[in-house]
């Protein structure tokens, strides 16, 4: 990106969510200054992933729901979140994540839950027409 581009961008929105925590491209990015916005912050709202005892663990101890300890997780190791909500009550949920710290422990418990598991994966026609974009692009050069 930064060896095409004329602009370097200032965010890059991307899939990560506990199952997905791109460790790597994040470090990539603070090397260049460049944040992350978390895609699919909640995992598509995945059922094991909000089942995992250390976020029920989490929420009874700091008096949460387990959307708001995964919405503080990736809010306190620096992601930029935008959870969408049309629901008033979901979007003042979604806003009280800031009155507790997860410990050490707790965000280290967390980084173990990370498995590389996407929950979107672009359809192959998809796939498709961004190579022949590129190819396209790679030609006018």
């Amino acid at each position: 990106m930064l060896a095409e581009g004329t602009i370097k961008p200032a965010v890059v929105q991307v899939e990560c969510h506990p199952y997905f925590q791109q460790k790597d491209l994040k470090t990539q990015l603070a090397k260049n200054n460049i944040a992350l916005e978390a895609w699919y912050p909640l995992g598509s709202a995945d059922k094991d992933l909000l089942a995992e005892p250390i976020f029920t663990e989490l929420a009874s101890k700091y008096n949460k729901t387990i959307v708001q300890i995964i919405l503080h997780w990736h809010v306190q190791t620096g992601n930029i979140v935008i959870p969408g909500s049309k629901n008033p009550a979901h979007i003042d949920s979604n806003l009280d994540i800031f009155d507790f710290e997860l410990t050490a422990a707790e965000l280290a418990q967390i980084a173990q839950l990370d498995k590389g598991k996407r929950f979107f994966n672009l359809p192959k026609w998809m796939q498709r027409i961004f190579l022949l974009a590129r190819m396209n692009y790679d030609k006018q050069a």
